[in-house]
């Protein structure tokens, strides 16, 4: 089974978000921000040495190795909400995989904001994270630096 598994309908529109915003040749990366919440962000990014890479229908999603350990069965979607958001958001498994070094999460669907909290989810009403951030991000959890809960 993959890490990350993506939705017929999220990877259609992921597709058209990238080359909207001329990011065909970027990732999409996925990164653990707070695993006390099982909060998470998202970012176009480039494919670094040491990622789990996902080839998905037309785009790549990479992850540093803790956060694919975290992300072990999730699934990419597209979400519409009664109120008009719209966006992507992660699907969590009913209980996510949590490093042996790290403190037990409680386990519930999550959709992340712009920068990986709370919302209606990722995408056209939301803004992106730089490269640069997101980079950080993810060499943080990497190295077990959990970001603080903002």
């Amino acid at each position: 089974m993959a890490v990350i598994s993506v939705a017929p309908l999220a990877a259609e529109k992921m597709r058209e978000y990238m080359r909207a915003r001329g990011k065909q040749d970027k990732a999409l990366r996925i990164w653990l921000k707070s695993l006390s919440r099982m909060t998470y962000g998202m970012a176009f990014d480039d494919c670094r040495p040491g990622d789990v890479r996902v080839e998905c229908d037309g785009f790549t999603v990479v992850l540093d190795p803790v956060s694919a350990t975290c992300f072990q069965g999730a699934r990419l979607v597209w979400v519409e909400t009664a109120g008009g958001g719209r966006g992507f958001a992660l699907e969590m498994p009913a209980a996510p995989a949590v490093p042996a070094d790290r403190p037990a999460a409680r386990a519930s669907p999550v959709s992340p904001g712009a920068h990986g909290g709370s919302g209606a989810g990722w995408g056209p009403d939301a803004g992106d994270v730089s490269s640069k951030e997101a980079r950080r991000r993810s060499t943080e959890a990497a190295a077990g630096r959990w970001p603080s809960e903002s």
